[in-house]
């Protein structure tokens, strides 16, 4: 039998913020960590001596955070209806993605090795951006609430939306096509769709709601 500790001691502990921390995420070797929260700070943190890199003061508050190392960029989803782009080793401000919502954005996720990155807002609006160009690739009224979460597959290919209408949308780009198009509905759960997940061939989806359960789910 093998007992597990109830309880366990963080390696790292840090006061990032005076307000809730939103959204976050971390290098693929788990070295740095991106902290966005409301009081409108970015933050780069150390996971190995716990020492706070950089804080970059934005305009808004951060919603959600993304890394790409693809592409050297830190995604922020924020309160001004717009994506801020940050430069992963100076932790410099490079750019904004504008224009493609009119609500605040509440989840981004880089596709396609970080050619492209797709965004969700508060009125379930999901924007399609190139990323070298800073351009709007395309618009969709993905969902009729918020869209609270995003996952790409390791192609880029397939694109997974998660809603606080209950349910989650599977988005496929046809071949040789560079829109994507709404695949599926996956419907069941009875309360807010509130984090998903897709397996890197886009097999299949994850999703947790507030409903309490955890679902799998076939992509097609």
């Amino acid at each position: 039998v093998t007992h597990f500790r109830t309880e366990e001691e963080p390696l790292c502990s840090w006061n990032t913020s005076a307000k809730q921390s939103c959204g976050l995420d971390c290098t693929a070797d788990g070295t740095r960590i991106v902290t966005g929260a409301e009081d409108q700070k970015l933050q780069l943190l150390s996971s190995a001596n716990g020492s706070v890199l950089h804080t970059l003061q934005l305009r808004q508050g951060v919603i959600q955070v993304a890394v790409c190392e693809a592409v050297r960029l830190v995604a922020a989803a924020c309160y001004d209806h717009g994506v801020h782009l940050v430069d992963l080793d100076t932790f410099a401000a490079v750019g904004q993605l504008q224009k493609g919502h009119t609500q605040s954005v509440c989840s981004v996720a880089f596709a396609q090795a970080g050619q492209r990155l797709v965004s969700g807002d508060y009125h379930g609006g999901l924007a399609v951006w190139d990323v070298a160009s800073r351009t709007l690739l395309q618009r969709l009224a993905a969902h009729s609430d918020h869209v609270t979460d995003i996952a790409v597959a390791a192609d880029g290919r397939l694109v997974v939306t998660a809603s606080s209408d209950c349910t989650l949308r599977v988005w496929g780009l046809a071949s040789g096509a560079d829109m994507y198009a709404r695949l599926h509905v996956l419907a069941g759960h009875s309360k807010i769709v509130s984090t998903c997940d897709v397996s890197s061939d886009g097999a299949l989806v994850v999703s947790g709601s507030r409903d309490c359960t955890v679902r799998l789910w076939r992509s097609s």
